[in-house]
């Protein structure tokens, strides 16, 4: 691994980081990337439209490859700037979610690597908001295989959960905050926030039945401005990750027997069932480009969030997932990528794609 080659993925990934790419509003990284590939010597490069602001980019656009390698440039809005930490890692948001990836893209056509004609490559948008941009790919193409590109710390993920997010709402009253105490059965019935707390502790103990648990992601209750008052309400969203052998449907009864028991409205914001990757031919050759290049089996695992393989699966395309960095520093202010990582993730395509090439 040449000094050289790792100064150029890095430089070519704090660029890209640089670049504001959140969901919605990708198209100025994707014409930075079809500018960078075209100086590379790749003719085949099409864009695609996704949304005002939203573009897909695809190499080598078949109609219908024997594989599609996949991955996204949108990111969340960013927590922290593009920063080089040392000569081999690069931080900021971005960077592990998936630019990471697509650095690994562009080392195999920096190390002049010939694309397969039965292959192509498409670097989609709006995967952290509606999974639009892979929506709309699939739209116009139909690969038979695909290969998704999101941070796994270079394991082999063939499945990844499903999830249910809900939002709850909890109507109480508003009473005088030193005079509630006069009121009967205020904490059961009309304070919103105990409730909540309750519902929560319920809630954890039905999901143990199917192995699940919850995150908070939102919650608000009263108004720091209002102080005179207890809340006569509390919202809280939780994100409920389903494990491959459960399904929605089992999340969801446990959600309406909860709300029914506990007097609240809820309200399903979004979900999807989990996958599992089936196809045993394409374990094989992914098994066998991995042991080939890191001289050793793939740690297998299942990936505990929502991807566009998820999307692929639904749509009938069996998809794996596999990339550098680790995926529980995404979406945080700790996210950065090793580019050594970038360059062995770099290798294991170029390796799996000389097996499809054959």
């Amino acid at each position: 691994m040449s000094y050289e080659d790792i100064r150029a993925i890095r430089d070519f990934l704090y660029n890209l980081i640089s670049i504001r790419t959140v969901s919605g509003e990708e198209s100025a990284g994707i014409k930075f990337l079809v500018r960078v590939f075209s100086e590379l010597g790749i003719s085949e490069i099409a864009t695609q439209f996704v949304t005002e602001d939203s573009l897909n980019l695809i190499i080598n656009a078949t109609k219908s490859p024997d594989l599609a390698i996949i991955a996204h440039i949108d990111t969340i809005p960013p927590l922290v700037p593009a920063r080089i930490l040392d000569e081999y890692t690069v931080a900021g948001t971005g960077a592990v979610d998936d630019k990471g990836s697509i650095a690994a893209i562009y080392y195999i056509f920096y190390k002049n690597f010939e694309l397969p004609s039965n292959v192509s490559i498409a670097i989609v948008s709006n995967e952290e908001n509606t999974g639009s941009g892979c929506l709309k790919y699939l739209e116009s193409y139909h690969p038979k295989r695909a290969l998704v590109l999101e941070p796994t710390d270079l394991r082999l993920s063939l499945s990844s959960t499903g999830f249910v997010e809900i939002l709850f709402t909890i109507s109480g009253v508003k009473r005088h905050p030193d005079f509630f105490v006069l009121v009967d059965n205020y904490e059961e019935k009309e304070d919103p926030v105990r409730r909540a707390i309750r519902l929560l502790n319920d809630l954890s103990i039905e999901l143990q039945k199917i192995k699940a648990k919850f995150s908070i992601t939102y919650i608000s209750a009263g108004d720091k401005d209002l102080r005179f008052t207890t809340p006569d309400s509390c919202r809280l969203v939780v994100n409920i990750p389903i494990q491959p052998g459960f399904t929605v449907s089992e999340v969801l009864k446990i959600i309406k027997h909860i709300s029914m028991k506990h007097k609240v409205h809820y309200e399903v914001l979004d979900l999807s069932d989990p996958h599992t990757m089936n196809d045993s031919t394409f374990l094989q050759i992914l098994k066998k480009s991995y042991k080939e290049v890191f001289r050793k089996d793939p740690e297998i695992f299942v990936l505990p969030s929502w991807t566009d393989a998820t999307t692929l699966m639904e749509k009938g395309v069996p998809a794996a997932i596999f990339g550098p960095g680790k995926p529980e520093i995404a979406h945080t202010v700790f996210e950065k990528v090793d580019v050594r990582d970038i360059i062995q993730a770099g290798k294991y395509l170029m390796a799996l794609l000389d097996y499809i090439r054959k």
